[in-house]
């Protein structure tokens, strides 16, 4: 009886988490659209991209969020908000694109899917939201500090502000599970 309650819970949890990221991509393929005409964020994009190694990521503007992301376990793509895109200096830009680097060099996207796949066999262990939860957090202040570690003071404080922008304007949920 129990393993037949255990897997109703997969099956359950496993739709929920499908239905998610289904309406997801749904809803930012509908609101985002590419930004080939600001050669500014193609441009840093290209060089950090070629700095750091990695083959083409995806660049999208969107609307439906009002913070970059990264998202895509074979196929990379960095949403940037579509409010933003003129508005920030050419160092702002880098220090974006940077961060959303980071996260596909480091695999973070195939990290969280990975997360979330054993947390629907563990869809009864309150161990495993925690260890989610603290997961995601732990990402975001890994890409950070290794953006921040060869800056100057005055770019950490730019960092900084930027972040609390961000935090401000968030408006999508953080148990989004496909984005960095």
């Amino acid at each position: 009886v129990l393993q037949i309650l255990w897997l109703i819970g997969i099956f359950f949890y496993f739709f929920c988490v499908c239905y998610r990221f289904l309406k997801l991509k749904k809803d930012l393929k509908y609101h985002s659209f590419s930004i080939y005409g600001v050669t500014k964020w193609n441009q840093i994009l290209n060089e950090i991209c070629e700095k750091e190694n990695i083959k083409k990521i995806s660049l999208l503007a969107t609307t439906y969020t009002s913070q970059p992301c990264t998202t895509g376990v074979f196929q990379n793509t960095i949403f940037i908000p579509a409010v933003i895109l003129n508005q920030c200096s050419t160092e702002e830009i880098r220090m974006i694109l940077r961060h959303e680097v980071r996260h596909n060099k480091r695999k973070d996207v195939s990290l969280k899917t990975f997360i979330q796949i054993l947390n629907c066999i563990n869809w009864f262990n309150p161990l495993f939201y925690i260890i989610k939860n603290e997961l995601y957090a732990w990402t975001e202040l890994a890409c950070d500090e290794e953006i921040l570690c060869d800056c100057s003071l005055q770019q950490r404080k730019a960092y900084a502000n930027m972040l609390l922008y961000f935090s401000r304007e968030e408006k999508i949920s953080k148990s989004i599970w496909n984005i960095a």
